[in-house]
């Protein structure tokens, strides 16, 4: 159900401020990381997630492990079989006691009057990052609006959760079927870390700035229908049954997901130093083409970004180099640095505008010495999709000893439009398991090599034991070619 109350959003929001609460190694994520004696270890302890089947199953065991709090910040979380599902789960969490806040970019939201009903459950708040006036989500109405106020153009992409202040996961997945390979449309490759240790306490920091900040809205001043009580329990008693009948809409695979188990998160985990990076959340009252709002960490990521000298491996669905990017190949390449970067292909691209943008700087980086891969959409991994490829992951490794994994895209939207998050890890083992993902993708024809010969661009790939050899965008028609190729010609760049 959707609203259709037009509201005049208020210049100064007021909503209770709230704190994550202090850690307490009696609940039961507590009692494992004593049992293990994980708390005497120094720094963060980390484990990659790269499965869609792992990245759903981790997300489950956090929500169901959480005893006092969860703390859950996403930029989209729909409403579909694999978001009802967590979101089950969630309402369990809340049966039972545990604080639920919930912290929802507004750009895909369009449920005012489930999360409504969500919002009434004592233990659950809700709140929307830099909410639409409109609380109508039509074809006019937000980007009507988009275009005449900047505001909305800033966004909140940060992807976070927190479970009792003990254990956290981060990294570039949203909440929807194309993240956990439930869609029949599209598959997201994406990268979670699961950390505990010190820098769990940065990460409900960073959770508390966002959450008390003028620009999260609780649900309750936003939404302005009246929703009876009976159909606020109707709606709560519907994702209760969900979670526990497992009639899914996607049947066996979603059934299968459900039961999907993982080891424990205390298990195979990587010790080292990190950083917990993120931008403020006033970044969003900066007007287009001003100097970002960044907090002091991201030179840490800029520092270690300089520092590079032997290789660098990049991983970004979306990339749309800036001139200080262009300035960094350049330097790369008068110190000798290897540059591999890992992006979608046209084919395997879910905005094509982005890919138009991307296209005009092709040339000029491979002039720059950069090994350049486009994924295919038809590439194989394990599990194996229902549905074509895209990339979604967001992930440096630098000198093959450090490793940022996060929200952040190589694009000027992530640096001046929206807020991101993410850690900085100084791990040689880390950065061995990122390069193998690295590896899994580019290699066995998952990826075309994109390369210059004569002044034309040509993508070529190993696959089936054949070598394939592309004049044009692979894997694409005549009409997706050229609507990229317009797109291109459009002078919105610095919004991609």
């Amino acid at each position: 159900m959707k609203s259709s109350s037009i509201i005049r959003i208020p210049r100064q929001w007021k909503s209770q401020h709230s704190d994550a609460l202090s850690a307490d190694q009696n609940t039961r994520i507590g009692q494992q990381i004593t049992c293990c004696n994980l708390h005497e270890k120094p720094g963060a302890g980390m484990r990659l997630v790269s499965r869609e089947d792992d990245a759903i199953a981790i997300r489950l065991q956090l929500i169901d492990q959480a005893d006092r709090s969860l703390d859950m910040q996403y930029y989209k979380w729909l409403d579909d079989n694999g978001g009802s599902l967590i979101l089950s789960h969630v309402i369990a969490a809340a049966d039972r006691g545990v604080r639920v806040r919930l912290l929802i970019d507004d750009i895909h939201f369009d449920s005012d009057v489930n999360a409504q009903a969500l919002d009434a459950h004592p233990n659950i708040e809700i709140r929307l990052f830099n909410p639409f006036e409109s609380r109508r989500m039509t074809p006019l109405t937000r980007p009507l609006e988009w275009l005449r106020n900047d505001r909305v153009n800033h966004r909140m992409h940060n992807k976070l959760i927190v479970a009792d202040n003990l254990v956290a996961l981060c990294g570039g997945r949203n909440i929807s079927d194309s993240y956990f390979g439930l869609s029949e449309r599209i598959t997201f490759r994406d990268l979670d870390l699961v950390v505990i240790g010190e820098v769990i306490q940065e990460m409900s920091d960073a959770f508390d700035s966002f959450w008390n900040s003028r620009w999260a809205v609780p649900v309750s001043l936003l939404v302005k229908v009246s929703l009876p009580e009976r159909q606020r329990q109707r709606f709560q008693a519907m994702l209760r049954r969900f979670k526990r009948s497992r009639q899914y809409g996607k049947g066996a695979k979603l059934q299968e997901l459900a039961n999907h188990q993982i080891s424990n998160f205390t298990e195979n985990l990587i010790w080292a130093p990190a950083h917990i990076i993120y931008d403020k959340p006033s970044k969003v009252r900066n007007s287009q083409g001003k100097k970002p709002s960044r907090v002091h960490q991201f030179n840490l990521l800029l520092d270690a970004l300089e520092q590079v000298n032997q290789s660098i491996h990049v991983i970004t669905p979306y990339l749309i180099p800036t001139p200080g990017m262009l300035a960094l190949l350049a330097t790369y390449k008068l110190k000798g640095v290897k540059v591999s970067i890992l992006t979608n292909s046209l084919a395997s691209n879910d905005v094509v505008m982005a890919h138009g943008g991307y296209a005009h700087y092709r040339k000029q980086l491979l002039q720059c010495g950069v090994k350049l891969y486009e994924l295919s959409p038809s590439a194989r991994f394990n599990p194996p999709s229902i549905a074509p490829y895209s990339l979604h992951a967001k992930t440096l490794v630098l000198d093959g000893k450090a490793v940022f994994i996060g929200t952040h895209n190589a694009d000027p939207r992530s640096i001046h439009l929206n807020t991101e998050m993410g850690i900085l890890v100084d791990s040689i083992a880390l950065s061995v398991q990122v390069l193998q993902v690295f590896d899994e993708h580019t290699t066995q024809g998952n990826s075309w090599r994109v390369f210059i010969r004569f002044g034309a661009i040509f993508w070529r790939r190993q696959h089936k034991g054949r070598t394939q050899l592309k004049r044009h965008e692979p894997e694409t028609h005549w009409r997706r070619r050229w609507l990229a190729k317009m797109c291109g010609w459009l002078p919105i760049h610095k919004q991609l």
